[in-house]
């Protein structure tokens, strides 16, 4: 054997092994539950949190997942957490662990999992949402490729909040170019024109001022821009870094509060916003 088909044996090697990494025909959504259902008491306030837990890893690369729960519980344990970056016996670096399934258990909720990227041995990368509210309906939806190649999704699951009634939740972690995010975040507001009722959108954005947030602005309002808008979420490390973790609203939901926890769990730190449906009497 000659160098040269050795070599083109080993860049088929290097091609099938990548394509483990992807995620092809329909992506699989999961969904299931640690707590007990119990008759809930209508509420009217809701408190929400988007975080990228960084499969679990704080800011200095230590894996700790355990550290991670104790930011959520740090942010008042919110009835509805979207995170991103979550390892579903995806690789060693987080021991091939359930993160979704021992984060819901360990905190008592019910839980929704959409992988963006998988393995042929059912190991799985990607959004989750964990409430403490049935979660009636699951879908995974795959993001466009604009100039990479890394697979993206957003998870939507719908969520039956006494007092609001069926609120939809979508988590997602949008690309690392300005361009493949404008073409996300077009997706994204295409797909949730056909949807009835509230909006919560929660996610890694990868972005501070830019075409696609505008774009999702005209839509949606910025629970941070109201509140905190030079606020910085990554890196975790940081207080002057950026915003790039973020909480979006439909105009029937008005934020009333807003933090972002100063915790080293991740390289991100976690998002919370306190929210009410507005009052048909209040519209003008």
């Amino acid at each position: 054997m000659t160098w040269k088909q050795l070599g083109g044996i080993v860049a088929v090697l290097i091609l099938l092994v990548a394509c483990l990494h992807r995620t092809s025909g329909p992506l699989p959504a999961l969904s299931g539950s640690f707590l007990q259902e119990l008759p809930q008491e209508p509420v009217t306030t809701l408190t929400v949190m988007t975080y990228n837990i960084n499969y679990g890893r704080d800011s200095d690369g230590t894996l700790d997942l355990e550290a991670t729960q104790r930011a959520m519980i740090q942010g008042g344990l919110p009835d509805l957490i979207g995170l991103q970056e979550v390892d579903v016996r995806y690789a060693r670096r987080s021991l091939h662990e359930d993160q979704v399934r021992t984060l819901a258990e360990g905190l008592g909720m019910y839980y929704a999992y959409g992988p963006a990227l998988s393995r042929i041995w059912n190991g799985y990368f990607g959004n989750a949402l964990l409430s403490k509210y049935p979660i009636v309906e699951v879908s995974n939806h795959r993001l466009p490729h604009v100039g990479t190649q890394e697979d993206r999704s957003f998870l939507h699951a719908v969520v039956d909040v006494p007092g609001f009634g069926l609120v939809n939740v979508m988590v997602t972690h949008l690309g690392l170019k300005a361009q493949e995010r404008l073409s996300h975040v077009q997706t994204i507001l295409e797909y949730t024109t056909r949807l009835e009722g509230p909006v919560i959108l929660l996610g890694d954005w990868n972005a501070e001022r830019e075409d696609s947030l505008w774009l999702l602005e005209e839509h949606y309002v910025d629970a941070g821009r109201l509140f905190d808008p030079q606020g910085s979420t990554f890196p975790s490390s940081s207080s002057t870094g950026a915003r790039i973790d973020r909480v979006y609203l439909s105009p029937d939901l008005v934020p009333k509060a807003y933090q972002v926890i100063d915790a080293q769990a991740s390289d991100h730190r976690p998002v919370v916003v306190k929210l009410e449906k507005v009052n048909p009497e209040d519209r003008h």
